[in-house]
């Protein structure tokens, strides 16, 4: 396997971006609904708390360094100790229980009064500060009073604790109560990235276990008999003038370009090249479901022949959703249904285009097209067409919407297998292809849409190496030149 195929059955980021562009609307839902959750925790369930503070002097007595002179000093390493001393001391159930137990009334209890008291010791001074939180503001800073009250007491009546040598003195009664917690803006920024992440992962998931295909090298992995000849990138700018003009039929059409042809000009080759020695005319375009491009595939394919010299006929066969007489602007009476009824001839049912497509429409609706797909008029009209033109493409129904492509397959030269990447379930491509294989219908490739737009590798498919930089130059050069003589005749047309 070579590097190119390496990376393409790795997850790469571009992968992951693509996953969670593809199921945004999963993603923006997700992501409000969890942030919504956590703002209304934030602003209507969690109680806010207060907090008050005071600050603490520790007085550390001298010591003497020399009793025989009477030198007096102070051990500032070890006063240091005896201050953080105080200040664990502040927590200790020696100072709070006696404050829980004036104010047992109120709630207070030691461990919930230990669990609001906070105590910061001055690195590089002797100042305490203890600090009490409370939902009750004012009840906040009366037990933050109580707190240093209580350890300026113990400092000087507690046995054990007298042996520090320590005077506390209270710098200033405790400050008014200020809004502590819940931090709003911290706890809606999490809510919001946690939505977000969990959005993600979830669209990630949905993504990559939905057994679709993720890039070609997966087709070919699953289906290494048949070709790949066709890729068509999703076309996300058509999907704007499609909302855009309000009418998706009618933008179906590419525009005149060598851009808009190039995919085009490459399938054709590699239909003619699936077979240089008997090249396919007569070519049926069919997916598994509707939604894979397969009429937009059929039409744009005959347009770019046509536009590279080919006389071409569409034949539109799928008699239960017909789709081509929209694509080309032309009334659907008249078509095929009446020729293979004997009605019409041949002649009456060849409509001409503006774009110079010939087209065959599906004629009169009728409640079972099925029997007349499968009769001896199908085979000979296909025949006749042969005839006269350079290639006619079929649209036919899906495979597994009914069996009228089994019926037509056989009377073409073969079929192109249309697949909507990281659409199409890989389930659901292995039974349509298990049942052309079935019928010994001649599947001439396999033509990727909706290619997703972060996959980007070689342009130009299976026949590259062999014949196709030849035969796709030579087109392009040939388009170019239909090119030129257009503009040319135009400017002649607007001297007149």
């Amino acid at each position: 396997m070579d590097k190119q195929q390496e990376q393409e059955k790795s997850i790469s980021l571009s992968d992951i971006w693509y996953a969670i562009w593809k199921h945004r609307l999963i993603v923006l839902l997700i992501t409000f609904i969890i942030t919504a959750i956590g703002g209304t925790y934030t602003f209507f369930i969690a109680k806010p708390d207060y907090k008050s503070s005071s600050n603490v002097i520790v007085v550390v007595q001298t010591q003497s360094t020399n009793p025989m002179y009477g030198n007096e000093t102070v051990d500032y390493n070890n006063s240091l100790r005896v201050v953080n001393t105080v200040g664990d001391l502040a927590k200790d159930d020696v100072v709070l229980n006696p404050i829980a137990l004036k104010y047992n009334t109120e709630g207070v209890t030691t461990s919930s009064l230990r669990s609001g008291v906070s105590v910061k010791v001055s690195a590089t001074s002797f100042m305490v500060t203890v600090s009490v939180v409370h939902r009750d503001p004012e009840m906040a800073r009366i037990l933050t009073d109580a707190v240093v009250e209580s350890l300026i007491d113990v400092c000087e009546n507690n046995d054990a604790v007298s042996e520090l040598k320590v005077k506390l003195a209270q710098t200033r009664k405790a400050s008014t109560a200020v809004y502590n917690s819940p931090n709003k803006t911290l706890y809606l920024g999490v809510s919001f990235l946690g939505g977000l992440v969990l959005a993600c992962v979830i669209a990630f998931i949905i993504e990559f276990a939905s057994n679709t295909f993720r890039s070609k090298n997966e087709i070919e992995d699953l289906f290494p008999n048949i070709n790949i000849v066709g890729k068509f990138y999703d076309d996300e700018e058509a999907k704007k003038r499609n909302k855009a003009s309000h009418n998706r039929q009618a933008s179906r059409l590419i525009k005149k370009s060598l851009k808009g042809f190039e995919p085009y000009n490459s399938l054709i080759s590699n239909i003619y090249y699936s077979s240089p020695e008997n090249p396919p005319r007569a070519i049926v375009v069919t997916s598994s479901n509707s939604g894979e491009l397969k009429s937009k595939t059929v039409a744009n394919t005959a347009y770019c022949a046509v536009i590279n010299g080919k006389k071409v006929v569409v034949l539109d066969l799928d008699t239960r959703k017909p789709t081509q007489h929209k694509i080309f602007g032309v009334s659907k009476s008249k078509g095929y249904i009446d020729y293979v009824g004997g009605k019409l001839g041949l002649k009456d049912i060849i409509k001409h285009t503006s774009v110079g497509v010939d087209i065959i429409t599906t004629g009169i609706n009728i409640v079972n097209p099925n029997a007349l797909v499968a009769s001896s008029k199908t085979k000979e009209l296909i025949e006749e067409l042969k005839k006269i033109y350079d290639y006619v493409f079929i649209d036919t129904p899906p495979v597994l919407n009914c069996t009228d492509v089994l019926h037509i397959a056989p009377l073409a030269d073969g079929v192109v297998f249309n697949i909507a990447v990281a659409e199409t379930k890989k389930a659901i491509v292995k039974e349509s292809i298990s049942q052309l294989k079935t019928a010994n219908i001649n599947i001439i490739g396999i033509n990727c849409t909706k290619y997703p737009w972060h996959v980007k590798n070689d342009y130009y498919y299976v026949y590259k190496d062999s014949y196709g930089v030849d035969a796709l130059a030579a087109e392009e050069a040939a388009l170019q030149a239909v090119y030129d003589e257009e503009k040319e005749a135009e400017k002649e047309e607007e001297s007149l």
